[in-house]
């Protein structure tokens, strides 16, 4: 698949609730394989730190 915007250098922040969960992670899959970059949790939590935090810093890199 080809990359659908190679100029962009920021993160998708994907918002889901968890029932929604198998529908957001297609979506992920989806961006992922045309070459963008994803944020979604629980995935890219990172070990030991406040998932709060977490979020927002992410959020923010957005």
């Amino acid at each position: 698949m080809t990359s659908i915007h190679p100029a962009m250098s920021k993160q998708i922040f994907i918002s889901h609730s968890t029932k929604d969960a198998p529908a957001a992670n297609k979506m992920v899959k989806y961006l992922e394989d045309s070459g963008l970059t994803c944020f979604i949790a629980p995935r890219d939590i990172e070990g030991g730190k406040p998932y709060g935090l977490c979020l927002t810093e992410n959020i923010r890199a957005c």
